[in-house]
């Protein structure tokens, strides 16, 4: 197998420029348009916060045990007094289908008292009697809160957002929606074609000339063969991609109509268990009448944007895409499809922590041999700038559910970003205590070079290709057209329309796109390959076997396997 994701370290500055010891620079922010959607906040540098980061601003997660006393509740709300805001009820994030206790193959006894306790819980926040609904930010709350002494246990639910730049080259957003979530706006919304979205302005033409949007491509190759069970005389490395969920294709073994069963042991697979998991805690809130967008299931749908019919979203066919790379550079692996992003880019946090809970916890029950699935990779081509680096407890349980799968030797790969900054992306620059580091991805273009677009700095470990990849896509046809057309016709039997490319057709079922989303994806991709490569060469690292200390094992050896 030919290597392509490499170890590197460098100084950030001497790669994206001297900076005279001024700040790392601010990262582009979502439209407004998408902060609507989700009932979101950005919090800007200042008054204690060194990063923007966005947030929800209706709701809070909570550590605090379900067995907390019950005028905790009231106290806090004593200290919110005349901020014309209130904490409602709280709810336990659902450990099991609709909330009725640990999944059927979960872990069992003493383990799920553990998980229960551990629970986020997602925090209502809403207009005391009288109060501007419009006046209920949960980052003022939790200020207050935190001032009276009653905070400790409390945390935003921060917007992160996938790593890929957007649908239109040269920009990061799509010219007819509001915009990819990690930028200003589009040259038809927010910003115009000479403020701050445009390549005429700060910085998009230099980092992202060359096409690196989205785009349809034709390809005429069949799909990497797959080795039967039998063939293999090993179990499966499964990757778990938390992302926008999974699309048909014949590349991934999904039949249409979407919500069709997938074939047994087949290349992709979904944790029905877990996706009603994440639906219970969204609906939890919907009925607590906060405005959200909900996913309906596993399989990849668009969201309501206002937008014009069948304009497909900035996101549209990230995990698909992700999914392709992982068939090209490791057919005989499974991928583990989670549907934890929007078509916009956004993912709650919240509802990740619910992914990352549920796999650690079916992780730890495989390797105790009390049911449980193992998973081998977990690749996360997302992420959020954090309100302040320096203070943990700004963060609330992201680091210790990610520790949890790198202590059971679970390799966790994450993106890396893209906007030529050296500020910390989280998760990927989530630091390590033990000795599986987090696998954070930065992007490199076709001839090795690093991408302009992608974030740098110490905390980027390691580099991939994630510029003009090409792989599986929805097979999907938005409103855009092509450009230019001539009317149809028909002359000895041959049509004689002729048009430009439509860079919205995409029902050949193929794209090229661009961002460390896709590095990542291909790192984990071959952290899948090498684990099959290193079990064939070793039976000591054979994937059946799947106690913790084997999978370690098997984790730090397939990561010593790329080069430096």
């Amino acid at each position: 197998m030919q290597l392509r994701c490499r170890r590197m370290t460098g100084d950030a500055l001497a790669d994206l420029g001297d900076d005279n010891g001024a700040p790392p620079s601010t990262p582009w922010l979502p439209s407004a348009a998408v902060l609507r959607r989700h009932g979101a906040r950005v919090l800007e540098p200042g008054d204690g916060v060194s990063a923007p980061t966005v947030y929800r601003a209706g709701v809070l997660l909570s550590t605090a045990p379900a067995s907390e006393p019950p005028d905790t509740l009231e106290r806090c709300n004593q200290t919110l007094a005349g901020s014309g805001m209130r904490l409602a009820e709280s709810h336990a994030v659902p450990s099991g289908p609709g909330g009725h206790g640990a999944a059927a193959h979960g872990p069992d006894g003493p383990a799920r008292e553990r998980a229960v306790r551990r629970r986020v819980r997602a925090v209502q926040l809403v207009a005391a009697h009288g109060a501007d609904p419009e006046s209920v930010d949960a980052w003022a709350a939790l200020k207050a809160l935190r001032a009276g002494g009653h905070g400790a246990h409390l945390s935003l639910d921060h917007l992160l957002f996938g790593a890929s730049i957007g649908g239109v080259p040269m920009t990061e957003g799509s010219p007819m929606t509001e915009g990819s979530p990690m930028t200003e706006g589009s040259p038809m919304t927010e910003g115009s074609p000479m403020t701050e979205g445009s390549p005429m302005t700060e910085g998009s033409a230099w980092r992202f000339a060359g096409g690196a949007g989205r785009r349809p491509v034709d390809l005429v190759l069949p799909p990497p063969r797959r080795r039967t069970a039998a063939e293999l005389g090993d179990r499966r490395p499964v990757v778990a991609i938390l992302d926008t969920g999974i699309s048909p294709h014949e590349w991934l073994d999904v039949p249409t109509p979407a919500g069709s069963a997938l074939p047994a042991d087949g290349f992709t697979t979904v944790d029905t268990e877990l996706q009603a998991m994440i639906l219970a805690a969204q609906d939890q809130l919907i009925a607590a009448g906060h405005s959200l967008q909900r996913l309906r299931d596993a399989w990849e749908r668009q969201i309501s944007t206002g937008s014009v019919a069948g304009e497909l979203g900035t996101h549209t066919g990230h995990g698909t895409f992700i999914g392709g790379l992982v068939r090209q550079v490791a057919p005989d692996a499974t991928v583990l499809q989670i549907r934890v992003m929007h078509s916009d880019g956004v993912v709650y946090e919240s509802d990740l922590l619910i992914a990352l809970d549920r796999l650690a916890d079916e992780v730890e029950a495989a390797q105790a041999g009390t049911g449980g699935r193992m998973v081998d990779v977990v690749c996360l081509s997302l992420g959020y700038y954090l309100e302040s680096a320096a203070d943990g407890s700004y963060t609330i349980r992201l680091q210790e559910h990610v520790d949890r799968l790198l202590a059971a030797g679970v390799v966790v790969v994450a993106a890396a970003g893209n906007h030529a900054t050296s500020r910390e992306f989280y998760p990927a620059a989530l630091p390590c205590d033990g000795e599986l580091p987090v696998m954070s991805v930065g992007a490199f273009q076709p001839n090795d070079a690093k991408a302009m677009f992608s974030n740098d700095g110490p905390w980027v470990r390691y580099w991939a290709p994630g510029s003009a990849l090409i792989s599986t896509f929805p097979k999907v046809q938005g409103s855009r057209g092509a450009a230019f057309t001539t009317p149809a016709g028909n002359a000895g039997g041959r049509p004689t329309r002729r048009e430009t490319l439509d860079d919205d057709d995409y029902t050949r079922g193929f794209a090229s796109w661009s961002g460390s989303s896709f590095a990542a994806g291909l790192g984990a991709a071959e952290v899948a390959a090498l684990l099959l490569e290193n079990a064939a060469a070793d039976p000591q690292l054979r994937l059946d076997q799947v106690d913790a200390k084997s999978t370690a094992q098997r984790a730090l050896r397939a990561l010593d396997g790329f080069p430096g």
